[in-house]
């Protein structure tokens, strides 16, 4: 059989290898993401960063969209302060050729840095092949173009954008050209795709309605700030769901926002390689599985792995603060699944191994106090001092009854008599000692505590000599009879001898008298010292045998013969 540390060892191997496997294919994918969701924490919004929102009021008082090009005429020529402003809103078509010059011309002739749109509709293998793009009358004018396109992962949530798009024409994403725009410089970021870092839920941002705008009900300085211009009302249907959401969609000008504020305060999100995910499993399945299959106690093994757990969900906390999405499912599953595959088997060994003890131990006790010494953490097989009651039976005359009989018919006899002597020890829930040739010996109250054991003991002998007629009954079976001897006292009781050979039994000076008097009991004769008849005397029927003499005693010993329970 393997050692505790090896079997954990290896179960701790499998689970990894099989959790490393769900991990490359992408199982458990959607849970991951659901899990890093939850982490976000509401932050403060940039104070520079503005939505003008294309909402309900304002569709009410300007009218349904698209709104007369001349409204953003109007709009435009309110900027000549700001720094930067970023048009989500689609000039794709022509619409009157002199409105559309006036349009250009107010970007043109305004301060503030413009950045408008354009938008890919059709990909092949990652890129853009279709576009809509700002009609060059406006586009010309602009301080640079950005696709204003959103995606979304396959559970439906917007978390992250490309900051570049190759294809036919090549385009920076929105915010990214909104952020050269206010800062003059190169975003330093590696990665293709940018993980947003969102604020918090919908409307987290300072947005105000561009009808009041226009019409100067909301007054603000515009010096230094970022205008965002992009539709929030529901039935423009430019919205989506963002890890912050908490069930209500994110207009897509505040996902360009936080996106922006992502860069601008550099409060990046980097996602764990998947190579060092895989090497804390194998190290967490690995160290786990040694440590659990050396820990006995369920109470102990279970509250450490919920400690574990706790523990991990507490670094992924911390480590997305710092800016880095650890993965927690797959840890998280190392613990769970290892600790529970090591209780498993540790359970099916221990499962087996006790079968193997009750069949063996059972051999010498009955079921019941099998199962019980088993469950029962207060019994101690080694060595001990305690009282118990001792019997002794002897089959009468079966000496002579051998030299008569061939091998194999006394083997017969033998094994019919000792089997309904030993019945009769189970049944009285007895431990089976030894057999010595023709002798049984049996003790009681040991290993399991008995306070009846001298009565158990006496049960037990009337019903061996009941036994022993109804065997001396059967057909081409000797008739015999047996003696037998009960003691009661003190004894060494447990596993006695050495490492190579192990013996469950009795010693002591009580155990030597029981077999004395089984010695010189006659044939169906139950007999027991004045001192074992002195404690059940109001339980049983017996008559006064007289004193006698046994081997090894200096003083004669009073003894009784048992007639019978009362």
């Amino acid at each position: 059989m393997l050692s505790k540390s090896l079997r954990g060892l290896y179960i701790g191997l499998i689970i990894a290898l099989i959790l490393s496997t769900l991990f490359t294919i992408g199982f458990f994918e959607t849970w991951q993401r659901f899990f890093s969701d939850v982490l976000y924490q509401e932050k403060q919004p940039l104070d520079n960063v503005v939505i003008l929102a294309i909402d309900d009021k304002s569709l009410q008082e300007i009218g349904r969209w698209p709104w007369p090009r001349e409204v953003f005429v109007n709009l435009f020529s309110k900027f000549d302060d700001a720094a930067v402003v970023g048009v989500d809103i689609g000039f794709f078509e022509d619409y009157n050729k002199d409105v559309d010059e006036q349009v250009g011309n107010t970007i043109k002739n305004n301060k503030a840095r413009f950045i408008l749109p354009v938008e890919y509709t059709e990909f092949e293998q990652g890129k853009g092949i279709g576009l809509l793009k700002t009609i060059n009358p406006i586009k010309e004018n602009a301080y640079s173009i950005g696709f204003i396109n959103v995606f979304t992962d396959s559970d439906g949530i917007t978390r992250k954008i490309p900051l570049k798009i190759e294809g036919t024409e090549s385009y920076n994403s929105f915010a990214l050209e909104v952020y050269k725009a206010f800062l003059n410089r190169d975003l330093k970021y590696e990665e293709k795709n940018l993980l947003i870092n969102f604020i918090g839920k919908p409307n987290s941002f300072k947005i105000i309605s561009i009808v009041d705008f226009i019409n100067n009900k909301t007054i603000i300085n515009l010096k230094n700030k970022i205008f965002l211009i992009g539709a929030t009302s529901p039935d423009l249907h430019d919205d989506y769901f963002v890890p912050t959401s908490y069930g209500k969609a994110m207009p897509g000008v505040e996902v360009h926002a936080n996106a922006l504020q992502t860069m601008i305060t550099k409060s990046f999100l980097h996602e764990q390689s998947k190579i060092s995910v895989i090497i804390v499993i194998l190290i967490l399945c690995i160290v786990l599985g040694l440590l659990f299959s050396n820990i006995k106690l369920l109470k102990i093994s279970l509250p450490l792995a919920f400690v574990l757990a706790f523990a991990y969900i507490l670094v992924t906390m911390f480590a997305f603060k710092k800016g880095i999405i650890l993965n927690a499912i797959y840890p998280l599953f190392s613990i769970v699944f290892t600790y529970s595959s090591i209780i498993l088997v540790n359970y099916n060994i221990e499962r087996r191994e006790r079968k193997r003890v009750t069949d063996t131990f059972g051999k010498y006790v009955s079921k019941e106090v099998a199962d019980e010494i088993l469950k029962s953490e207060k019994v101690d097989l080694k060595g001990q001092e305690k009282e118990i009651t001792i019997l002794f039976a002897d089959i009468r005359g079966f000496t002579s009854l051998s030299e008569k009989l061939k091998p194999h018919e006394v083997v017969d006899m033998l094994n019919n008599y000792l089997g309904s002597m030993t019945d009769a020890v189970l049944e009285n829930k007895g431990t089976l000692d030894k057999y010595i040739g023709d002798c049984i010996m049996a003790v009681f109250n040991s290993p399991l505590e008995q306070p009846d054991h001298i009565i158990r003991a006496i049960k037990t002998a009337i019903d061996m000599q009941k036994g022993v007629e109804q065997v001396s009954k059967r057909k081409k079976v000797p008739k015999v009879q047996c003696g037998i001897g009960i003691n009661t006292g003190e004894a060494i009781v447990g596993n006695i001898g050495s490492e190579k050979r192990l013996d469950y039994t009795a010693i002591g000076d009580s155990v030597n008298l029981a077999s004395r008097l089984c010695s010189i009991a006659k044939p169906n004769q139950i007999i027991i010292p004045d001192s074992v008849y002195q404690k059940i005397k109001d339980r049983v029927k017996a008559k006064k045998v007289g004193e006698v003499k046994l081997k090894g005693k200096e003083k004669l010993v009073l003894v009784y013969e048992i007639l019978g329970l009362k």
